[in-house]
């Protein structure tokens, strides 16, 4: 397996109270090249709050514990060196975890992450407080129309008997968009089946890896407007306050890195080969 990510964490708190040693995080997976994630530049298995962890089931996490910088002189110094060794590593923190990743598909697998559902042993949907398996990785064949349309028009229930309504209003809404943006042809499917599920998707306000927007298209910002062409974004009168020789507009050429993000605000800019963070 490749290596395709570090991470450090421990340390000093941002606001003080108990240090914790560091530990190193590093990743290794084989599936890169079919993973709807990594193309975004995201991972599961990046750490991340016990409420939001998902883990993925291809992939290996490795750790390694390190020190605290209050330790006594020589541990101090293996505290920096363990840090940099990580710290500099070209893979660190390249990757980040998926916090609003309904499906994703890896592999010959879908992740699928419906909240509020339990499925039985033949993927029928029941509500949170079933008996059911709180199931989020389904074969290619598992996942299919039958599925979508059972886990779209259920509407669970809390423990008190009424229903969730945020699973109508929020939930349902955001899996069909990553339905379409991931995979079209079952969304095709589903839409031909339930017509009322055929939606204009509204993309403003998401944000959206740059060098995957259309060509040509305008970014406002608050100081002048950057045109995408040629692997850069040109802005021709960029605003400053305090330029040289006295100057308050310049011309900013920006390279278009893999990293670079934008929020979307227009649907225009976007188009199928689009990415979003």
């Amino acid at each position: 397996m490749k290596k395709i990510n570090v991470n450090l964490y421990g340390g000093k708190g941002l606001f003080g109270g108990r240090e914790h040693p560091l530990e190193a995080e590093t990743i290794y997976c084989d599936k890169t090249d079919n993973c709807s994630l990594y193309k975004k530049k995201q991972c599961l298995n990046v750490r991340a709050p016990s409420l939001f962890s998902k883990n993925c089931k291809f992939g290996k996490v490795e750790y390694k514990k390190g020190f605290t910088s209050r330790a006594a002189f020589l541990f101090t110094f293996k505290y920096h060196k363990f840090k940099e060794k990580y710290k500099n590593d070209k893979l660190y923190n390249v990757l980040s975890f998926p916090y609003k990743c309904r499906l994703a598909i890896i592999d010959d697998y879908v992740f699928f992450d419906a909240p509020h559902i339990k499925y039985d042993s033949d993927n029928k949907v029941g509500g949170p407080w079933s008996d059911g398996e709180n199931k989020k990785w389904f074969t290619i064949d598992e996942f299919n129309v039958d599925l979508l349309e059972d886990v779209c028009r259920f509407r669970p229930k809390a423990l008190t008997g009424e229903e969730i309504i945020s699973y109508q209003e929020k939930e349902v809404p955001e899996i069909l968009f990553q339905l379409y943006e991931i995979f079209p042809c079952l969304y095709a499917s589903l839409v031909e089946r339930i017509p009322e599920y055929n939606k204009s998707f509204d993309y403003i306000g998401k944000e959206a890896y740059v060098k995957t927007l259309k060509d040509g298209v305008i970014l406002e910002t608050d100081r002048g407007d950057f045109k995408k062409q040629d692997g850069f974004l040109i802005c021709d009168e960029y605003h400053v306050l305090f330029g040289p020789f006295g100057v308050r507009n310049l011309i900013a050429k920006v390279p278009i890195t893999d990293d670079l993000v934008a929020k979307i605000t227009s649907n225009d800019q976007v188009d199928k080969d689009t990415v979003f963070k």
